[in-house]
C-alpha cells in the first residue's frame, strides 16, 4: 500500500477515535462492534474502521508479541494491527497513542496474518531463549483455560490467552 500523507492522516485517525472509543476491560472476543474490551478489540476495530474506508485486506494483518520493554505489562501477550505499506510496516497498538514503525517495538513477536490477506497465520522468528522466557512468565499470571478465541494458526495449535 502507497503511504501517501492522506493514507498516513487516515491512519491517525483511526488510532486515536477508537483509543477514544473503547473503555479497556479484559476479555476473550474479538469483537469490533463493543463498547469495552482489551487489544483484540481494539485491533478488530481498527481494521474494521480501515477496511470500511477502502484499505485492501491484504495491507492489514493482526500480529501477537510478547510485550518486552520492562513496562509493568512485560512478558503479556498482546495483539496489535500491522499496515504494510511501500515504507514499511506501521503499527496501530493500543498501548501506544501514535503510530509505531514495526522495528521500533520492544515485542517478541511471535504470529501474524500471512501477506496473502487469507486467515491463515504464520509464526514469525523470534528468539528462542527470549520466547521461553516470556512463555515462563506469562504462564505465571495467566489465567486458566481463559482466552481462546477459536482463531486456528499455522502450526495447527490454539492460541494464547491475549490479555491486554
Amino acid at each position: 500500500m502507497r503511504l501517501t500523507p492522506e493514507r498516513a492522516h487516515e491512519l491517525v485517525q483511526v488510532q486515536e477515535q477508537v483509543a477514544a472509543t473503547i473503555t479497556y476491560r479484559s476479555t476473550t472476543t474479538w469483537n469490533p462492534l463493543a463498547s469495552e474490551g482489551d487489544c483484540k478489540t481494539y485491533v478488530a476495530q481498527k481494521e474494521l474502521q480501515l477496511l470500511a474506508r477502502g484499505w485492501p485486506a491484504g495491507a492489514l494483518r493482526i500480529a501477537t508479541a510478547f510485550v518486552d520493554d520492562g513496562s509493568p505489562q512485560q512478558f503479556i501477550y498482546h495483539a496489535v494491527l500491522l499496515v504494510d505499506t511501500d515504507r514499511g510496516t506501521l503499527v496501530l497498538d493500543s498501548r501506544r497513542p501514535r503510530l509505531v514503525w514495526w522495528d521500533q517495538l520492544r515485542y517478541i513477536w511471535m504470529t501474524a496474518q500471512a501477506h496473502d490477506g487469507s486467515q491463515r497465520w504464520v509464526r514469525l522468528p523470534a528468539d528462542a531463549a527470549a520466547v521461553k522466557t516470556a512463555l515462563a512468565a506469562y504462564g505465571q499470571h495467566a489465567e486458566p483455560g481463559g482466552g481462546h478465541d477459536g482463531r486456528r494458526y499455522a502450526s495447527g495449535s490454539a492460541p494464547l490467552s491475549l490479555d491486554n
